[in-house]
Parts: structure tokens; C-alpha cells; sequence
């Protein structure tokens, strides 16, 4: 990124809690404030401390059907 001087943001639109050890947060990212991709990470906890984190660059109603995420 510092050697393009390319910036990503990244706009948060909804956390969820999928269940006891696993949270959504679901969002954007954006270049210039143009949304370039759809963004979301499904972080799991235990004892306080994350022990997995995956992101994906997936449209939320595919990330839904696929299991990886619970309905709103």
C-alpha cells in the first residue's frame, strides 16, 4: 500500500453476535470513500481472547446461504 500510496477504508455497517463465541462485523471497503468491495470478518472468542479470524470479500446474503454468518 505505501509503495502504490493506495489507502483502503474500511466502513463498519452491523455487528452481530452469531453465537456465544462468534462475532460478525459486516462492512465495506472503500478507496478514495468509493466502496469497492463488500467486507465482513467472522471472529471467534474464548476466555477473552480472539483465537480465529477469517475475512472475507463476499456479498452478505452469499456469506448467509454458505452458513459462514446467521441471518440479521
Amino acid at each position: 500500500m505505501i509503495a502504490a500510496d493506495t489507502w483502503y477504508e474500511v466502513v463498519i455497517h452491523e455487528i452481530r453476535q452469531h453465537d456465544p463465541d462468534r462475532v460478525v462485523i459486516l462492512g465495506e471497503i472503500r478507496e478514495h470513500e468509493e466502496p469497492i468491495s463488500p467486507w465482513c470478518v467472522v471472529i471467534r472468542v474464548r476466555n477473552g481472547l480472539i483465537i480465529e479470524s477469517h475475512s472475507y470479500l463476499s456479498e452478505t446474503d452469499l456469506l448467509e446461504q454458505l452458513g459462514l454468518i446467521g441471518n440479521a
